[in-house]
């Protein structure tokens, strides 16, 4: 089935094969005007002039600004009450978040046996033991009469004990010659008890 060309669009085809480019150096032909002022007064957007911003606001000016949004003002009210004013509600009185009766720990002491002359000054320097747990008796034998639970370093037979408030001996371990090795002995030693 063959379709006759109608005559009457001879004059569109024309303008439309004269409107393609056929190089690509060719100029594209320009939109008519009032084809382009037509389609800007009907799909172009409208221009939009911000407001000038005042460079020197104050910072009081600023958190007015902030708190006059709703949803920021209730945030900060609700952190407010809840952070601050709620706890004074519900801990009213003289006893604190541990109880009235907050248990009072003791350093433990640690007995030094035997040991040489300079060796409260070397542990305490050393800086891993309380300096006021530190205690130096002469024998081991006197280390043992002290009551309650200690950590007893015999220098002679060179062991660590830890002794817990029974008596019994809880760990033990021999005894580093270094100095800074004897005080992390030492501590771990009381860590057992």
């Amino acid at each position: 089935m063959e379709v006759e060309p109608n005559n009457n669009l001879d004059p569109v085809i024309r303008m439309l094969g004269s409107s393609l480019r056929t190089r690509s150096d060719d100029p594209a032909p320009l939109m008519p005007s009032d084809l382009h002022a037509d389609l800007q007064a009907r799909f172009a957007r409208p221009a939009v002039t911000r407001p000038a911003v005042a460079a020197n606001t104050s910072w009081l000016s600023r958190l007015g600004a902030a708190i006059s949004m709703p949803g920021l003002a209730i945030s900060a009210a609700a952190i407010l009450l809840l952070g601050v004013i709620a706890p004074r509600f519900v801990h009213q009185g003289d006893e604190s978040f541990r109880g009235t009766n907050s248990a009072q720990v003791e350093a433990v002491p640690v007995i030094l046996a035997g040991g040489p002359s300079d060796i409260l000054d070397r542990l305490s320097a050393a800086g891993d033991l309380e300096p006021g747990s530190l205690k130096a008796v002469a024998s081991a034998a006197e280390a043992a009469r002290l009551a309650g639970p200690k950590v007893t370093v015999d220098f002679s037979s060179g062991i660590i004990q830890s002794v817990d408030a029974d008596g019994r001996v809880v760990f033990h371990t021999k005894i580093s010659a270094d100095s800074p090795e004897l005080s992390l002995t030492i501590a771990e030693a009381v860590s057992h008890l």
